[in-house]
């Protein structure tokens, strides 16, 4: 393999590392708004941009002729700082996704506790063993 393809296919590596960033931070901005059809919708084209990388990466391989090229080393050095910075977003995007369960969570107990707080309480029947029974149809 020459240098010219190998330098197109890393720059075809970066365009996708790119496509995966965006689509990182859309997951993020999704989010947080509790949009969750535009977060799966995100999710799945970022696998399928994720599923590209392999093929990219793996049918070329560094040779040592390409290893002095200062424009492939730039290229690589900017494909692996992507890649960490999408890696670090990943993890808050994690991070927000637990939270936000963790809160739906709890709002599923509390839903719960009042449902069997009003069926229990205000709804319960029971028969009536002492009190006064006032009649309100004498007085009309």
């Amino acid at each position: 393999m020459n240098a010219v393809e190998y330098k197109k296919s890393l720059i075809i590596m970066l365009s996708l590392t790119e496509k995966i960033y965006n689509n990182t931070l859309y997951q993020c901005q999704a989010l947080k708004s509790n949009n969750l059809e535009l977060l799966g919708s995100l999710l799945k084209e970022q696998q399928e941009n994720i599923n590209k990388l392999p093929e990219y990466k793996g049918s070329h391989q560094l040779t040592a002729c390409h290893a002095e090229d200062a424009e492939i080393e730039s290229i690589e050095e900017n494909i692996n700082l992507m890649l960490d910075i999408i890696i670090k977003t990943i993890i808050s995007n994690i991070s927000i996704a637990k939270k936000q369960k963790d809160e739906i969570g709890s709002s599923i107990c509390l839903l719960k506790v009042n449902r069997n707080t009003i069926r229990n309480g205000y709804f319960k029947k029971s028969s009536q063993q002492y009190g006064y029974f006032i009649d309100k149809k004498i007085g009309r």
